[in-house]
């Protein structure tokens, strides 16, 4: 059960980070506190945070040995990905990973 909690919960987060403004015009009163928040804090936490989720709930769903090298074979695709572009995450002023 724990695993479609987390798949709903990451389809919801995207749905919101896609389709914040279209949402917010249709439904102003009910999608303001939302639109605040992306406006305050930037849209980037509700992609990351949506896709952690949808990671989450496809790994909880999947047997262990599965899981595990699934987990490795995106890593080492993502790192081959990013590694020859200009990417640099950063919270506030705080640099987290800065690739030259």
């Amino acid at each position: 059960m724990k695993h479609i909690l987390f798949l709903v919960m990451g389809i919801c987060l995207l749905l919101i980070a896609f389709f914040y403004e279209p949402l917010y015009a249709l439904f102003p009163g009910f999608f303001e506190p939302i639109y605040q928040l992306i406006k305050d804090i930037g849209i980037d936490i509700f992609y990351i945070t949506g896709t952690i989720a949808l990671i989450l709930g496809v790994f909880s769903w999947l047997p262990t040995w599965i899981s595990l090298l699934l987990f490795i074979v995106l890593g080492v695709a993502g790192g081959y990905y990013l590694m020859d572009k200009n990417v640099s995450i950063k919270i506030g002023e705080q640099e987290i990973i800065v690739v030259p």
